[in-house]
C-alpha cells in the first residue's frame, strides 16, 4: 500500500513540476474571457500553433508516463478552436501499455486535429504502424512520446514525420 501511495506522491509532483515550468517558460496562452469554457479555462496546452499545443501535451503526458515507472501509455486530444489558435486535452490513461482512447468537449466552432500519446517501456521508439493507420484514418496530426525520451510527429497530409528532439 505504501509503495501505491508512493507512486502518487510522484505522479502529483511531476504533474506541479510540468505546471510550474510551463508557466516559467510563458508558453501558456490566456483565452479572452468571452471564450473560455470550463474544460479550457486552465489552458495549460493552448497555442497559436497546432505543433505548439501538440507538444506541450505531449510533454506531460511523457512526464505522466515516466512518473508511474514507465508502464502505461497516456493520450488526449489537440482541437483547433473557431478563432484559429489550438489547445489540447489533458492527458489520460487506461492503465494499459499498448492502448489509450481520449475524448474531449468540443464548443461551437472547434474541430479535433490532432491526436498524442506516449509509448512506455517495452513499446515501439518511434510510431507503430498502427499509429499511422491511425493518423491516416482519422486525418489528424498525430504525436509520439517514447520511452528513450524523444518525439516524433506525423502528418498525414504529406505522410511526413518529424522528430521532436528528445528529452524534451
Amino acid at each position: 500500500m505504501e509503495q501505491r501511495h508512493a507512486g502518487v506522491r510522484a505522479l502529483v509532483g511531476a504533474a506541479f513540476a510540468l505546471l510550474a515550468a510551463v508557466v516559467s517558460s510563458g508558453c501558456i496562452y490566456e483565452a479572452a474571457e468571452e471564450e473560455k469554457t470550463e474544460e479550457s479555462a486552465s489552458a495549460l496546452y493552448d497555442s497559436p500553433q497546432l505543433v505548439g499545443s501538440g507538444v506541450l501535451a505531449l510533454q506531460a503526458a511523457q512526464n505522466l508516463t515516466q512518473a508511474n515507472g514507465n508502464l502505461w501509455e497516456y493520450c488526449g486530444l489537440v482541437v483547433r478552436k473557431a478563432n484559429g489558435q489550438y489547445r489540447a486535452g489533458a492527458p489520460v490513461t487506461q492503465n494499459s501499455q499498448t492502448f489509450c482512447s481520449a475524448s474531449i468537449s468540443l464548443s461551437a466552432g472547434e474541430s479535433v486535429v490532432g491526436y498524442y500519446h506516449t509509448h512506455p517501456a517495452g513499446v515501439d521508439t518511434e510510431f507503430s504502424p498502427e499509429d499511422i493507420a491511425d493518423a491516416e484514418a482519422d486525418s489528424r496530426m498525430h504525436f509520439v512520446a517514447c520511452s528513450d525520451g524523444c518525439g516524433y510527429r506525423y502528418d498525414p497530409a504529406t505522410n511526413i514525420t518529424s522528430h521532436l528532439g528528445c528529452s524534451f
